[in-house]
């Protein structure tokens, strides 16, 4: 889970409502599926999640009077059999989900993530719609997304994607203009690394991150976490 003081568009925690709420303030949770997932069926395999955190954060809750939200955007790309891990032609077709989204797509033979401009797009606005949200928390490829979007909370995130494209202009990911309504901006330095991504995902630590490792996530696992 990503946490960020005030919401992630720059509202302070100080006001009983964001612009759009009518009543008490709600503690509102972006929740980003995984690859191969959707909102519905994030959804659905977070109740216990969900049982958990409205306990606590009840509506009587003096910051969050209004109690919490949670917010299940699906990602907008559709994955075809082939881009299910595991698949062959040979696999049985009722194996193949129906609903399998992703947030983006590793491109054939090449560096760039497919699609992330789209993923990030809808995330932004998500995030517009909701008037701000108070955290985030994302699994597999979500909880990638989710720490993106912790980042660019992070100062000077702006000047240093055009830093990374001086640095590696064949593969740096452009500044989303889509996020400009969205995360505050201002100013620091950027550690370019990893390579045209580095300006996205390198920050300074400011907002507050926790990490897990599932055990069945066939994907992420703790050796690649390392």
């Amino acid at each position: 889970m990503s946490t960020q003081n005030g919401t992630l568009n720059g509202t302070s925690n100080d006001a009983t409502t964001t612009p759009a709420e009518s009543g008490p303030r709600k503690l509102k949770i972006l929740m980003l599926h995984g690859y191969t997932q959707s909102g519905p069926t994030f959804n659905s395999k977070t109740k216990a999640l969900t049982k958990l955190l409205t306990r606590q954060f009840p509506p009587t809750h003096p910051i969050y009077p209004g109690g919490i939200q949670l917010l299940y955007p699906t990602a907008p790309i559709p994955l075809l059999p082939a881009d299910i891990p595991g698949y062959t032609p040979s696999s049985d077709p009722s194996l193949v989900p129906n609903d399998a989204f992703g947030w983006w797509k590793r491109e054939t033979g090449g560096a760039r993530y497919a699609g992330i401009e789209s993923g990030l797009e809808t995330i932004a606005n998500t995030i517009l719609s909701a008037g701000g949200i108070d955290g985030v928390i994302g699994f597999s490829q979500g909880a990638c997304a989710a720490y993106l979007v912790a980042s660019l909370l992070e100062p000077n995130r702006e000047s240093a994607f055009a830093l990374q494209q001086t640095l590696s202009p064949s593969t740096a990911l452009p500044y989303p203009q889509s996020f400009s309504n969205v995360f505050r901006r201002e100013e620091a330095g950027c550690r370019g690394k990893r390579g045209g991504y580095g300006c996205a995902i390198l920050g300074y630590g400011e907002g507050e991150k926790f990490g897990a490792i599932y055990i069945f996530d066939q994907q992420i696992t703790a050796q690649v976490d390392a």
